[in-house]
């Protein structure tokens, strides 16, 4: 969750999980007495469904970093961020940021340091 809702969220998440637990443990002695074992099945199911649910409806996040991960899910992303600051002796200092506002542009961005580096271990050897 974004930082600005993640509170709410968690807090939001527990309450949900808590009040599915006191009506798990008040069903269950009803359910077990009434099915037995057959109660278990409704386990097995909707884990199932879960995991089909997830697989086709949730992106894969494993190996990605923050930013991709932001792209993924539509927000704009900074992932380099480049400081020029310009010092006037005695009068003012003005800071430039430019920042990098597309996922492709990091790309493209880590593209050219990379060649950069490239450039500078071939012409240090």
């Amino acid at each position: 969750m974004p930082t600005c809702i993640r509170s709410s969220g968690v807090a939001l998440a527990y309450m949900v999980m808590h009040c599915t637990l006191i009506l798990l443990v008040q069903v269950t002695p009803l359910a077990l007495e009434d099915i037995s074992w057959r109660y278990f099945i409704i386990f097995v199911v909707m884990d199932a469904l879960f995991v089909v649910i997830l697989y086709i409806f949730f992106p894969e996040t494993k190996g990605k970093t923050l930013e991709e991960m932001e792209a993924l899910f539509g927000d704009k992303v900074c992932r380099h961020l480049t400081i020029h600051v310009q010092r006037i002796p005695h009068v003012l200092t003005t800071v430039y940021v430019k920042v990098a506002e597309t996922l492709e542009a990091a790309g493209q961005h880590d593209a050219d340091e990379k060649k950069q580096m490239r450039y500078h271990e071939t012409s240090i050897s």
